[in-house]
């Protein structure tokens, strides 16, 4: 039986195969049972011809940077997630089944009913624009004034303000906090129990800890010097997330933070 360690792929439920990829199914069920070199080479051929890789999960400017030319550094693998999905779930609501796939499936058969309970309660809304621009016009009204409202969908009642932003890695890619730290502030409601996160990421494979990365970026060398300036401190389990990376390399260049950081 093929493992993920042979070909980097998580392959569905039989079920699920037969029903939206045939091809892929009878390829199994034919020709490739034995676990051999053969059976990897025909299974990983047909999957360079009709899958495509998740490019996301590649940043090729750090791969360019790294010494020993080995295979980009994910960090992860599916089990990892599939783990972390439960764990603070008890055992005994998991249904029972063989294959990763299955595992995960009966995690969202599990938080499905909830969701829907709560469809009227959430909205989401999604802006595509620069982050800069975006929050700027939020915070002076000036982002949603020639919506029009669609059904129950009143972008007149959206907030304007936040108790918690969470930003991706791509702002803090090039640059540091700094523009997340300006632009992002104004739009938190409680200055001092709101938070935002923002990304150290492997971008910059000279950092050894973060205060030097934060120093930096910012030109301010001391935390206190952060605190006075633009009011905001790392939240207390982020210290302690910070404390775990500290000095910790990867191949001899780069910290290991690609958690993100509350202030």
């Amino acid at each position: 039986m093929l493992e993920f360690e042979d070909l980097s792929v998580i392959l569905t439920p039989a079920d699920l195969m037969q029903k939206h990829e045939p091809e892929l199914w009878d390829l199994i069920s034919t020709e490739v049972k034995p676990r051999t070199a053969t059976t990897r080479q025909v299974l990983g051929d047909y999957f360079d011809s009709v899958w495509q890789p998740n490019v996301t999960m590649v940043d090729l400017d750090w791969e360019r940077k790294r010494e020993d030319g080995s295979a980009p550094f994910v960090g992860f693998t599916p089990d990892d997630v599939v783990r972390d999905l439960f764990v603070s779930i008890p055992a005994h609501f998991l249904k029972r089944g063989p294959g990763l796939l299955n595992h995960l499936r009966s995690f969202f058969w599990l938080i499905g009913p909830p969701a829907v309970m709560m469809q009227q309660r959430l909205v989401v809304e999604i802006v595509v624009g620069d982050m800069v621009d975006t929050f700027e016009r939020l915070r002076y009204g000036l982002l949603r004034q020639d919506w029009k409202a669609v059904q129950k969908l009143d972008p007149a009642k959206f907030p304007q303000v936040y108790d918690s932003i969470g930003m991706s890695n791509i702002p803090d890619y090039i640059g540091g906090p700094l523009t997340t730290f300006l632009h992002g502030w104004p739009l938190l409601r409680d200055q001092k129990v709101s938070r935002m996160r923002s990304y150290v990421i492997s971008n910059a494979p000279v950092w050894k800890t973060h205060s030097a990365f934060l120093a930096e970026y910012l030109l301010l060398a001391k935390r206190e010097q952060i605190h006075s300036h633009l009011r905001t401190v790392l939240k207390p389990h982020s210290l302690e997330t910070e404390q775990d990376n500290w000095g910790r390399i990867v191949n001899g260049g780069g910290v290991v933070m690609a958690a993100g950081y509350w202030w």
